[in-house]
C-alpha cells in the first residue's frame, strides 16, 4: 500500500487513535515523532497541541495533523471546523483521509 505521508518528510505527526491501517502504514514509514489523541476528542487534541507547542517539537516546521473525514472503524464524522481552527492556531498542516467519502449520511 502506498501512502503520500512520507513524501512530506514530517517531523511531528499528531493523529487520531482510530485512523485506518493505510494511514498507520504511511506514518510508520516516516521518522516523525508521532503522538495520538483520543478518538475524535477535540479537547484532548487541543491539550496535546498546546503541550507540543511548549516543547522543542513546537519549533518544527513540518507538523502534521492527520485524521479521517468519516472514520472507517467507527463511522464517526470528524469535527472539521474544530480541526481547521486548531491547525491554524498551532501551525499544522492538515491531512484528511476521505476513503469513506462516498458514504450516505442519514439523519433520523
Amino acid at each position: 500500500m502506498m501512502s503520500i505521508i512520507p513524501t512530506y518528510n514530517p517531523e511531528v505527526i499528531v493523529v487520531d487513535q482510530k485512523v485506518n491501517h493505510g494511514i498507520l502504514i504511511g506514518i510508520s514509514n516516516t521518522q516523525a515523532t508521532v503522538i495520538s489523541y483520543l478518538h475524535n476528542d477535540m479537547g484532548n487534541l487541543k491539550q496535546i497541541l498546546e503541550s507540543v507547542s511548549k516543547s522543542t517539537l513546537g519549533r518544527s516546521k513540518r507538523k502534521f495533523l492527520i485524521t479521517e473525514g468519516i472514520f472507517e472503524e467507527t463511522g464517526k464524522i470528524a469535527d472539521l471546523p474544530s480541526l481547521i481552527s486548531l491547525k491554524k492556531k498551532y501551525g499544522y498542516h492538515l491531512i484528511i483521509d476521505e476513503r469513506c467519502k462516498d458514504v450516505t449520511i442519514e439523519h433520523f
